[in-house]
């Protein structure tokens, strides 16, 4: 799934600098990112971890939680929890992240839960042991020394999740902001180099045991490339081969964070099998292909008929998230409904118009040693494509 094209948008009236995550309001006049910069680094969070199959992330620092409002849309996603320390922001964004008439039209596959806490994320809450991925977007920088050396062993130490992703400003970027005096926020403590920041972020990886990929967004003018990006990104991914320790929670509160609002959104309510689901998926795709002869993504034969990669069809199915080897388990319902796997077992052959009442067409004619009788599918139950919402995104 794609962001909100409402969200990505630069034809916006607001900017990065006049925003809730403000990079640099004494500068705000020099300096544009199309799109806004804080939509850049939602975007590239939602972008690795659509990647990473997460089921359940957590926004640690979610402030007015537009963050959560794009990470939603992750397909794999059924858990989706914001914690911050200001109670009053919480209660007032949680109506914002109620669900969209298009959410009641076109159900989710998976349910979806969100949920906003009120808490210190350096205390440790036993809801959050174990979750799949942390997200601190602009976060670490607010933090006192005291504070960040503290993070680490929380985080990492305690919380461990499977990946973690840290934004944060670019101190070498700020010589790009002439009337910049000091960091970019009042409230910042520090505003590391690229060096400073993988430095830390280096030590905590072999400290408890996680691999570190660096990046960032906001592009520097084509003179200036030697600054960097104006926010830098780090994402952390716990090595397989770390042993989890159990925890012992000391304080007499296990649950220190105060759940603020619950939010659940509509899924879909199934009545055919996988085995279906997979099938009126697959011939859905390859009667769009029918209607749009551009498209690559197949081939009709000599017969009229379309041969397609399995592995085409996994890259624009909804249910790949959801079926554990998914080429395997398409291939199989395919040949026992009937149609014609080529040998290598890589691709499948779907009948040509023409061909769908000729009972003497043979696999045979289409597919070399491939003997497998086929039979025409019906695409009715296809689970409709999800529309992309619209949103006021400037708050």
């Amino acid at each position: 799934m794609n962001l909100p094209e409402a969200f990505m948008s630069s034809d916006c009236e607001s900017s990065d600098f006049n925003s809730a995550e403000n990079d640099g309001r004494d500068a705000e006049s020099d300096i544009k990112f199309t799109p806004p910069l804080f939509r850049q680094r939602y975007a590239r969070v939602f972008e690795i971890l659509m990647t990473e199959d997460a089921t359940s992330v957590a926004d640690f620092g979610c402030s007015e939680c537009q963050a959560l409002r794009i990470l939603r849309n992750l397909t794999s996603v059924e858990l989706l929890c914001g914690v911050d320390i200001d109670r009053s922001v919480l209660e007032n964004r949680i109506q914002g992240l109620q669900p969209l008439i298009t959410d009641y039209v076109c159900p989710r596959l998976r349910p979806l839960k969100i949920q906003l806490f009120h808490g210190d994320i350096l205390k440790i809450d036993q809801r959050f042991i174990g979750i799949d991925a942390v997200t601190m977007i602009e976060v670490i920088e607010h933090l006192n020394s005291e504070d960040l050396e503290k993070l680490p062993g929380v985080l990492f130490g305690q919380l461990h999740p499977k990946i973690v992703i840290f934004t944060t400003p670019n101190a070498e970027f700020n010589v790009l902001f002439p009337n910049l005096l000091g960091f970019r926020h009042p409230d910042h403590k520090f505003e590391w180099t690229r060096l400073q920041f993988s430095s830390w972020c280096d030590q905590v990886g072999r400290q408890y045991g996680y691999s570190v990929e660096y990046g960032g967004v906001g592009d520097p003018p084509e003179d200036k490339v030697s600054v960097g990006f104006c926010s830098q990104i780090a994402v952390f991914r716990r090595s397989e081969n770390r042993r989890l320790e159990p925890l012992a929670i000391q304080s007499v509160d296990c649950e220190p964070y105060r759940l603020i609002g619950e939010v659940l959104y509509p899924t879909f309510l199934k009545t055919t099998t996988l085995e279906e689901d997979l099938l009126y998926e697959a011939v859905y795709f390859v009667n769009l292909l029918r209607r749009n002869p551009k498209d690559d993504a197949s081939e009709p034969n000599e017969h009229g008929s379309r041969v397609v990669r399995l592995e085409e069809l996994k890259s624009y199915s909804r249910l790949q998230h959801t079926v554990e080897d998914y080429v395997v388990k398409l291939r199989e319902v395919m040949r026992n409904s009937g149609y014609c796997i080529s040998e290598d077992g890589q691709t499948v052959i779907f009948p040509g118009d023409d061909e769908k009442e000729d009972d003497d067409i043979s696999c045979d004619a289409e597919v070399d040693g491939d003997s497998t009788d086929r039979s025409n599918a019906s695409a009715d139950g296809v689970i409709p494509a999800v529309s992309e919402e619209e949103e006021n995104w400037d708050l």
